[in-house]
């Protein structure tokens, strides 16, 4: 079996989608924005949490670019990037198969 090596982009890209996965809060957000579709309101009430906890979950949601933030009026409306989660959904199906042997 040759041995495959990663591209430091690819392998880069997977920690950062991990990192933004890795806290159940993060997943709790992004997965109230998919169903959601748009969210303008206050996220504090809505996970009980305080306004630096919550900005910090949505600024690593953003790094990753699962969630994108419009500015409308004095609030900011987030969504989902449904084109970066098929992207995700396609690196790590191929990164997994890979792992377990599976031809791609």
């Amino acid at each position: 079996m040759a041995e495959r090596i990663d591209s430091s982009e690819e392998v880069r890209e997977i920690a950062l989608i991990g990192k933004a996965l890795s806290n159940p809060i993060r997943v709790q957000i992004l997965r109230f924005l998919g169903d959601q579709g748009s969210y303008c309101g206050d996220l504090t009430e809505r996970f009980g949490l305080a306004q630096s906890t919550v900005s910090h979950h949505i600024r690593i949601l953003k790094e990753a670019g699962l969630i994108q933030g419009e500015e409308q009026g004095t609030s900011t409306c987030y969504r989902v990037v449904p084109e970066r989660c098929e992207h995700i959904c396609r690196l790590f199906s191929k990164t997994f198969k890979e792992i377990a042997g599976i031809a791609p």
